[in-house]
């Protein structure tokens, strides 16, 4: 079974020269996990569009309310968010349901 994934073309996922992307950390891991890695083309957010509708309200409802005093609150506090976010927040996609 062959894993395929697709990302934007941003600088944390790939470089823009072909033949330095055997060196960029992400791709290492990629081809290391076996998935082979597709490209959105850029400058079309359609192809993309739910992960750009999540960073969107990621941005709106978590990064911009929360502030960290410690490493300890930085690192719980997405895992507490997303556990809201998958199961308690209600989704437009969904008709304003809840995923659980």
């Amino acid at each position: 079974m062959c894993i395929r994934d697709s990302t934007d073309n941003g600088k944390e996922f790939t470089t823009h020269w072909k033949e330095g992307r055997k060196y960029h950390s992400f791709e290492k891991e990629m081809k290391r996990l076996g998935i082979v890695h597709l490209y959105t083309r850029p400058y079309r957010p359609q192809t993309n569009g739910k992960v750009e509708a999540f960073w969107k309200i990621i941005k709106r409802e978590f990064l911009t309310k929360y502030f960290f005093k410690d490493w300890r609150e930085f690192n719980l506090k997405p895992h507490q968010y997303m556990y809201y976010y998958n199961n308690e927040r209600r989704h437009r996609g969904i008709s304003y349901l809840t995923p659980s």
